[in-house]
């Protein structure tokens, strides 16, 4: 065999050999992009659902921020200040649903509350006193509210039920001291005494007397 011929045939077996790479090289590259371009094309599945009693919300240092837990009688999702104490409560159970709202020391200012009979309560609690400085309650009976000094003693109440409306002043002692209602006005000496009085059309002859029976007692010295 000659030289020039054996050249050729390294020529064309070497000719062969690259056409076979260069296919294979493309049947690889279409597959790559098919497999790129399916998985652009496909949607991210919808995440599982988790299951748990209790979860927690940290920030970028670690610490809690956040809760949502539950147990057999009820569930509470709790915002925490800084400093871990609670800043705002929302609780469900099972006597009432609830909010909770506190200051950034953690303490409670103001509640709102619907238990399961019918009764709703708002209340706000008056800065470094553990009493409630305005309160409002409304249940099937009527609606009254009251504003209470810092010792938690009722001032001032108003209210309207079945019997009407009325609005009552009291001294620190929790003495009514003047009464406004639709029977009439009625004011009292220290003593709990009635020191001056005015009726309204809706009392009876006999209501009349005993409130004038009553102001004509002799009032003891005050």
């Amino acid at each position: 065999m000659s030289v020039e011929a054996t050249v050729e045939e390294r020529f064309a077996r070497l000719e062969r050999s690259n056409k076979r790479l260069k296919a294979g090289v493309l049947a690889f590259g279409t597959l790559l992009t098919a497999v790129v371009i399916i998985g652009a094309a496909a949607p991210t599945p919808a995440p599982k659902t988790l299951v748990a009693t209790r979860f927690l919300l940290v920030d970028a240092t670690g610490k809690t921020r956040a809760e949502l837990s539950a147990n057999d009688k009820s569930t509470a999702l709790q915002l925490l200040n800084l400093d871990g104490s609670r800043a705002w409560v929302l609780a469900a159970g099972s006597s009432g649903n609830g909010l909770i709202l506190s200051d950034t020391s953690g303490k409670t200012r103001a509640n709102l509350i619907a238990s399961g009979d019918g009764t709703a309560n708002f209340a706000m609690m008056k800065e470094g006193s553990p009493h409630e400085a305005f309160y409002v309650t409304d249940n099937p009976q009527g609606t009254a509210l009251a504003i209470r000094d810092p010792n938690g003693t009722d001032r001032i109440d108003l209210g309207y039920s079945a019997k009407g409306a009325s609005l009552a002043v009291a001294d620190g002692n929790g003495t009514v001291r003047a009464m406004v209602a639709e029977e009439g006005d009625v004011t009292f000496k220290q003593g709990g005494q009635i020191d001056w009085a005015s009726f309204g059309e809706n009392l009876t002859p006999e209501e009349r007397k005993h409130v004038m029976d009553l102001i004509n007692q002799t009032t003891p010295p005050q």
